[in-house]
């Protein structure tokens, strides 16, 4: 295994992150969790709380089954990148091609719903 693949973890799906630290969270987020909590008459921690629970649960059953429908937000699939050489993001400047192994993403489509209409 090379250094490159053990900084990125690369030969195998991610695992389910847990919810993170209280981190300071960028103000449209905090913004959107202050409305949820004001419309359903719910503490904003609590609110905070399923919004972490429903991100980790739909990372784990994304990663799990390989394809998940969410109805009205978006489709979410894992797809497997092929290996591929790469500039050395380390030393860019040098030009240096390292190997970038074989890996899987997330990708996510939106719903249909989601989109403008001009």
């Amino acid at each position: 295994m090379n250094e490159l693949e053990d900084v990125l973890n690369l030969n195998r799906p991610a695992p389910p992150r847990s919810p993170p630290p209280r981190e300071r969270l960028s103000r449209p987020y905090e913004e959107l969790l202050d409305g949820l909590a004001d419309e359903l008459e719910l503490p904003k921690r609590t609110v905070r709380h399923v919004v972490e629970m429903f991100n980790l649960r739909l990372s784990q059953s994304v990663w799990e089954r390989g394809r998940l429908r969410v109805p009205d937000l978006a489709t979410f699939s894992v797809r497997k990148r092929k290996a591929r050489p790469i500039v050395d993001p380390n030393a860019p400047r040098a030009e240096r091609r390292i190997q970038l192994p074989a890996h899987e993403v997330v990708l996510a489509r939106v719903a249909k719903s989601w989109r403008r209409r001009g």
